[in-house]
């Protein structure tokens, strides 16, 4: 059976309660996944956001990217993902869009590899 979510959980998260009974009554407000934000960092420190507008690969990826320089990263470490939501944004496809456009020449490298967060 498929399952309605999916939590991901690093493996130095500790649970100290009854985590999917309360998971199951968090209200995701129809985006694709949960996540808190880590505002003391910033997404520009991590991805290059001139050379993505640069290349122009808005074309490339299955997915609208609204991220900005100034956007807090997210801690990755737990993320609660609504399995159809995500599917029907395809968030995979734009997840592989994004590597892919990383990994080539005309247009990569899209971000520093080997940085965490």
């Amino acid at each position: 059976p498929e399952s309605q979510r999916v939590l991901y959980l690093d493996t130095d998260v500790v649970v100290l309660g009854d985590l999917p009974q309360e998971l199951a009554s968090v209200d995701l407000h129809g985006q694709p996944a949960g996540v808190a934000e880590d505002c003391s960092q910033r997404l520009g420190k991590y991805v290059d956001m001139d050379r993505l507008k640069r290349k122009n690969i808005s074309h490339e990826i299955p997915l609208e990217l609204h991220a900005k320089k100034k956007t807090c990263v997210v801690n990755r470490g737990v993320v609660l993902i609504d399995t159809a939501r995500w599917a029907a944004l395809n968030i995979t496809g734009a997840i592989e869009a994004l590597v892919r456009a990383h990994l080539s020449k005309r247009a990569g490298p899209l971000w520093r590899s080997g940085v965490s967060q």
